[in-house]
């Protein structure tokens, strides 16, 4: 089932109606990487300004270790949107590094439009009192959020939340959430896959708890080095996505 958000299934069916799937693959894809490249040169000189000859060398090679790295290849195989992603949290990274909040908050709310688990910076903004960011975050992903209303109804909407009660994959190995690791060990009702015991309800208390604690700990980070060095929330909080959404 289709588990992408109301705006990104708009997008796609949009694209659909006027170009093919191996030409929009192709000139998806190439996009992707171009943006990519540019993502993390402008990431690059963020950190490392210096202009000599080496620093030519190191790029270059700092490039095509991300393009050759095992999750990119898999990810530009099967037209996945990872490399889209990747762009947009790099560039509302350095947003944020050059205190430009709107501009950071519009990155994210297209980022939690094609995946949901962005929704943790709201966390992450409150906590670093960026009241700006989370603001701009909130608006900027509700209006995008809104548009699929104008041309769909509220029926793309319930279809989405349809789907979502119809995850049948919690508990396969490549899911690194809590809820796929309790789910394969206490059992889950939505899969196929057997696991060793069966407790359900029990494996949803555990990942709540786990999901309350976790955030609560995000908070806590972040507001304890509120005036420190933001790299680090921000890396802890991007990290911390994968663990705490149920999809991983």
């Amino acid at each position: 089932p289709n588990l992408s958000p109301p705006f990104s299934v708009m997008l796609t069916a949009l694209i659909a109606r006027y170009v093919s799937y191996s030409n929009f693959f192709i000139t998806f894809m190439i996009s992707a990487l171009f943006l990519n490249i540019c993502a993390l040169t402008r990431l690059y000189q963020h950190f490392y300004v210096n202009r000599e000859k080496s620093y030519r060398l190191i790029l270059v090679a700092f490039i095509l270790i991300n393009l050759f790295y095992w999750p990119t290849f898999m990810n530009t195989t099967f037209g996945q949107v990872a490399l889209i992603l990747n762009t947009l949290v790099i560039f509302s990274y350095l947003s944020l590094e050059k205190k430009h909040y709107l501009r950071a908050g519009f990155f994210l709310a297209i980022a939690i439009n094609i995946k949901l688990f962005f929704g943790i910076f709201l966390v992450h903004f409150l906590a670093r009192k960026q009241y700006r960011a989370f603001f701009s975050f909130l608006l900027f992903s509700v209006m995008l959020a809104l548009i699929p209303l104008c041309f769909y109804g509220k029926s793309i909407y319930q279809g989405y939340l349809e789907v979502l009660n119809h995850v049948q994959w919690y508990s396969v190995n490549w899911n690194a959430s809590w809820y796929g690791f309790f789910s394969r060990t206490l059992g889950e009702t939505s899969h196929r896959f057997h696991s060793a015991l069966f407790f359900p309800t029990l494996c949803k208390y555990i990942y709540y708890l786990f999901f309350l604690i976790y955030i609560a700990f995000i908070y806590y980070f972040s507001r304890k080095n509120a005036n420190k060095n933001s790299s680090l929330t921000f890396a802890c909080t991007l990290s911390s996505m994968l663990l705490v959404y149920q999809l991983g």
